[in-house]
């Protein structure tokens, strides 16, 4: 496909390699840095819990893989239920990355197929999505429906057989470490949304703030 290793703030790389884009959600397509506060914070003070250790423990990962290790003497399946149940009420600071819906807009006018792969619930997700008026794909993998979550490459490999597509053919969007490295091990290219990551890697083809960068791209412009 001619991979091109992206500098730290590269979006020069040539979409029309790729048969599939594959999206996570949080801090991929969505900000939702401050309800996730708002959300953990109200489950930390319940429960004692230091609140840094939870927005360590939780990013890019499962509520019910990071639970067991940050808080080990509560109960799992409960505890997963309860933050769930406020992962839909709370919308604070709840908004798109800049540009995500006229990016997608474009991969769909351009019929170029396109997955979600998240480590959040269903419900709480397609909650966000609306919230932000932005399209739900019909290959929307959530948390529910792989046995492992990221880092391992599961979700992304679900998504890219969903979408028909073998994975090196596929874009990932990601801002985690764990999302990228699990996109990373799936055989997906990667694009870095953000600066919470310094994952160096040659599957890496780009970095960006936001999808602003990407739409005014001539190169991605030109190549779809």
């Amino acid at each position: 496909m001619g991979k091109q290793v992206g500098e730290k703030t590269s979006c020069r790389f040539d979409l029309s390699n790729y048969q599939g884009v594959i999206f996570d959600l949080d801090g991929t397509l969505v900000d939702s840095s401050q309800t996730i506060i708002e959300v953990l914070t109200i489950w930390c003070d319940k429960h004692k819990i230091s609140l840094d250790s939870a927005l360590h423990h939780c990013h890019g990962a499962r509520i019910v893989d990071f639970l067991p290790e940050l808080a080990p003497h509560l109960e799992v399946d409960q505890e997963v239920r309860a933050l769930a149940e406020l992962e839909v009420k709370i919308t604070t600071g709840l908004v798109e990355i800049a540009s995500a819906k006229l990016f997608l807009e474009l991969l769909i006018d351009k019929k170029l197929k396109w997955a979600i792969a998240t480590s959040g619930t269903h419900d709480a997700a397609k909650f966000r999505l609306r919230h932000c008026e932005l399209p739900i794909p019909e290959v929307f993998i959530t948390s529910e429906l792989v046995q492992s979550g990221k880092p391992d490459p599961e979700p992304f490999l679900l998504a890219a057989n969903q979408l028909a597509v073998n994975p090196k053919y596929c874009l990932a969007f990601e801002d985690s470490d764990a999302g990228i490295t699990s996109a990373i091990a799936a055989g997906c290219d990667v694009v870095v949304i953000g600066k919470t990551s310094t994952i160096q890697h040659n599957s890496i083809v780009a970095r960006v703030d936001d999808y602003y960068s990407l739409m005014f791209s001539e190169k991605i412009v030109e190549s779809v």
